[in-house]
């Protein structure tokens, strides 16, 4: 009996050890998934406060956007234009065609006077989408062409 009450107890101990194991193993990989979770919720804080600006930053450029499209469609945008001798006349109406990702202004005729720039043609996409408008020639001098867009 002796023999198996010691086989037991050395049995006790080692089944002991490894629960012991097990238990320290969960313990530190508890430890590690607090640590994960505490780091996370400052990566969320951090980010919701980087959300909140841009948030804030997109309504007021938003709110600028608006004021801005505002003037343009009540004021008109001027462009000039290089004089290469073209046969035109003061107020006569001139055309915005898209070709390709751009805009070029040309007479009735089809006769190119401007090919307009990346920035100019986005901001043209925005202001004569669903609008009507006309562009007229106001000014016509030796080196330059003065031409204003109007909305209606």
């Amino acid at each position: 009996m002796r023999k198996e009450n010691n086989f037991l107890d050395i049995l006790n101990v080692f089944y002991k050890k490894i629960n012991e194991k097990k238990i320290n193993k969960i313990k530190a990989k508890n430890i590690r998934l607090e640590e994960n979770i505490i780091q996370i919720k400052e990566e969320i804080k951090d980010k919701s406060i980087k959300l909140e600006k841009l948030e804030e930053n997109f309504k007021d450029n938003n709110e600028k956007y608006k004021r801005i499209m505002e003037i343009f469609l009540s004021r008109g945008i001027n462009f000039t234009i290089i004089n290469k001798n073209y046969k035109l006349n003061e107020w006569e109406n001139l055309v915005v065609n898209k070709r390709g990702d751009r805009w070029i202004i040309e007479t009735k005729d089809g006769e190119k006077l401007k090919i307009l720039d990346r920035d100019e043609t986005s901001l043209l996409e925005d202001i004569l989408k669903e609008r009507n408008y006309s562009l007229v020639i106001t000014r016509i001098e030796d080196k330059l062409i003065k031409v204003k867009l109007h909305v209606v």
